[in-house]
């Protein structure tokens, strides 16, 4: 199944109701190795986040960390920005289905955000790459925080010279980063406390095997294994877990994405 294929069939199950959309989430949670990370970033900012605090999902997609944030506290503001009405209109519909009051989906480009002094965090997962003006972005996310905010943000480590035809096809400007000159761009906007690590260990890679490339491609040879793939995920989930939570707790050389956490301080 080619990913943008895929990307279709992931909005098509948002669309149909809360519960499927919740279901999808719990299984992002297991088998990505990249969320057991980012929860992991997000739990130890929580520990110190004001009570009232301001999130910015710069991205959101199908709202998977905006939807968990505005879990885990009642009083948090979370504002779920992508550019995919689509996208957006699914998450709004989650919002009115569970009647949820500090959750918000709400369409456009994060390169031209026109926020400032707005928020204590602002997230930006698995984006970056997409967007054409990447320094302009993060001067951006630099405005739009609150002094003493934060910007957690996940992307791919540097994988290949030049976009392959699907890259170009999913709207890709570039293939990754190279950490070093990553964390050089945030210092540059003026973030301190630039701190980043990889992803997607040897057990990370395994997880994510397991987890998700193996059952993507029994669905692309045909859609008659939905009938085998709870049986599958039986298995499939418990041992994903094991390999995330290694991948997570432990530090890497190196790896298939990078995490990046900045503060902006006076």
């Amino acid at each position: 199944m080619h990913r943008k294929q895929l990307k279709s069939t992931v909005t098509e199950v948002c669309k149909r109701s809360a519960f499927l959309q919740k279901l999808l989430f719990k299984i992002m949670d297991a088998v990505t190795v990249r969320t057991w990370h980012v929860k992991r970033e997000l739990r130890n900012w929580l520990k110190t986040a004001p009570k009232n605090a301001h999130i910015l999902d710069a991205g959101a997609g199908v709202g998977q960390f905006s939807y968990w944030l505005s879990c885990t506290q009642p009083s948090l503001s979370v504002l779920a920005v992508d550019a995919s009405h689509e996208q957006v209109c699914a998450g709004n519909r989650l919002v009115r289905e569970l009647q949820r009051t500090n959750l918000h989906f709400q369409s456009g480009n994060i390169s031209d955000l026109q926020q400032e002094n707005a928020f204590e965090l602002v997230m930006c997962i698995q984006v970056l790459e997409y967007v054409k003006n990447d320094e302009t972005t993060i001067h951006e996310f630099f405005k739009a925080l609150r002094e003493g905010g934060k910007v957690l943000l996940t992307t791919k480590t540097h994988y290949a010279d030049e976009l392959c035809k699907a890259d170009q096809e999913l709207g890709i400007e570039r293939c990754g980063y190279v950490m070093k000159e990553l964390k050089a761009m945030f210092k540059k906007a003026g973030f301190k406390k630039v701190k980043a690590h990889y992803t997607g260990g040897k057990f990370g890679k395994l997880a994510e095997q397991i987890g998700f490339v193996i059952p993507v491609k029994m669905l692309g040879l045909s859609k008659w294994f939905f009938i085998i793939l709870p049986f599958y995920f039986a298995i499939a989930l418990p041992l994903s877990v094991i390999f995330n939570w290694i991948d997570s707790h432990t530090a890497h050389d190196s790896g298939e994405g990078i995490v990046l956490t900045a503060c902006k301080l006076a």
